[in-house]
């Protein structure tokens, strides 16, 4: 085989592999954002849990509209503390 034919089937290799990669970028980038919470990604449980925490979380609402906009909202609660897993 020639030195230009070498080549050519190196590089011919290198796009195989890199067309390869893309495909599976989808899925393993979907499997990281479901392992790590990345980008959004959230856990779902299987079932309620067996009994609430002792810790609790404070939630605070806010209501804030783009400036300019006609648009008027307010929270029925600014804040709210609740127990976790109640």
């Amino acid at each position: 085989m020639t030195r230009q034919g070498k080549t050519a089937a190196m590089l011919a290799g290198v796009a195989v592999v890199m067309v390869g990669l893309s495909f599976a970028a989808v899925p393993f980038y979907r499997w990281f954002c479901q392992v790590t919470g990345y980008a959004g990604t959230t856990s779902v449980a299987k079932s309620a849990p067996a009994k609430a925490l002792d810790q609790t979380v404070e939630i605070r609402f806010d209501a804030s509209v783009e400036r300019g906009m006609p648009w008027k909202f307010t929270p029925e609660e600014r804040r709210m503390t609740l127990q976790i897993g109640a």
